[in-house]
């Protein structure tokens, strides 16, 4: 069980280590990285396919009210977070907060331009990792999603959204942010900026794809990391106070 921290300056490292015992999760919690900031002059949401195919017209209607498993996929992990020993990262300082909370996990940044993540000790190779994520204070672009084929806190998938409205795919690699996308980010109107979203990340071969509330906001190919973790995050960008709750985490593979 590990838990990691820095500012998002460059050159700047903090690193925290806490030793400790989970049941059927390990954790990893709480890096500040420097992401790539809003590009707000992209527009369109990624292609299903290639970058140069027409964007999908498909725009989200009302959010499931439970995350959806494949029938053809065995779930691997299945985490409603009503059970405050099953092992999940928790602690507070003037950077994050990570907690149980009333049947759900909430993680809060306080920090500007900081990120923070929770994951859960697996190694797999195709998976599909889906959560469902409430925003429930902070600044407009704040931002959550998941992790997928992390091999430590350096190397690793992310797929984020934002409340109001924005996308990303980015792999992250011995702490160079890599956008899979044209533009870094892209516009999607998927997003519940005050409600429940489900979000899905899959990882499947070389592909990645990115869902929120049954809708693809984006997908790319990369065949950097063939395996690894799954977790949260959530980061804010300019403004701190990014609060977000998440509840039915599941995991499984095809």
């Amino acid at each position: 069980m590990w838990r990691y921290e820095r500012p998002a300056l460059a050159c700047c490292l903090t690193l925290l280590v806490l030793g400790g015992t989970g049941v059927a999760v390990g954790l990893c919690a709480s890096l500040a990285i420097a992401l790539p900031a809003l590009n707000r002059q992209a527009a369109a949401i990624p292609t299903p396919a290639q970058a140069d195919s027409p964007a999908p017209t498909q725009r989200a209607g009302p959010p499931p009210t439970s995350v959806v498993v494949p029938l053809a996929d065995t779930v691997v992990l299945e985490e409603d977070f009503s059970d405050p020993a099953s092992g999940w990262f928790e602690n507070a300082d003037e950077f994050t907060t990570h907690a149980y909370d009333d049947g759900a996990y909430r993680i809060v940044v306080h920090q500007v331009n900081y990120d923070a993540w929770a994951y859960a000790g697996l190694d797999l190779s195709d998976a599909r990792v889906s959560v469902q994520a409430v925003p429930i204070a902070g600044p407009p672009d704040l931002a959550f999603g998941l992790i997928c084929r992390l091999q430590d806190d350096h190397n690793y998938y992310a797929g984020y959204v934002t409340a109001d409205g924005w996308a990303a795919l980015f792999r992250k690699e011995e702490d160079d942010f890599v956008s899979l996308l044209p533009g870094d980010w892209v516009e999607t109107d998927a997003v519940l900026p005050a409600g429940s979203n489900d979000l899905t990340l899959e990882c499947l071969g070389d592909r990645l794809r990115l869902l929120v509330n049954g809708v693809p906001v984006a997908e790319a190919t990369d065949a950097t990391f063939p395996r690894g973790d799954v977790g949260l995050l959530a980061a804010t960008f300019d403004g701190p106070g990014a609060d977000i709750r998440f509840d039915n985490f599941v995991v499984s593979e095809p």
